[in-house]
């Protein structure tokens, strides 16, 4: 069994190929009522009966818009502490994430 390497902090587990992903990830109501709480509800998008986080456009993908940069250029959640559960479930170096690295990478 192969060992989980550490975050790199590359933000490529809040980023999505298609540029006109609109919306990421669904949220449950425990999530909206932490996005509230952090007084960031211009995050909530309402689609029909389902929530998520709104996502903005970067030229040829889309990222999640609670996901910034650091001065050195790193990843950076700004409601890490209320971020919903699905990102609070990620396991960093699982599959989907080395899929993820495999995806950029070909686009190099």
């Amino acid at each position: 069994m192969s060992e989980k390497k550490g975050c790199t902090r590359c933000g490529l587990c809040c980023t999505f190929p298609d540029p006109h992903v609109m919306v990421c990830p669904e949220l449950t109501p425990v999530d909206i009522g932490r996005l509230i709480e952090a007084k960031r509800p211009d995050l909530i998008v309402r689609l029909g009966d389902r929530s998520g986080i709104r996502s903005v456009t970067v030229t040829t993908h889309s990222k999640c818009a609670a996901l910034t940069t650091d001065k050195d250029g790193k990843a950076v959640c700004s409601i890490y502490e209320f971020r919903p559960e699905v990102c609070r479930e990620w396991e960093v170096g699982c599959a989907l994430c080395q899929h993820y690295k495999n995806l950029a990478r070909r686009k190099l």
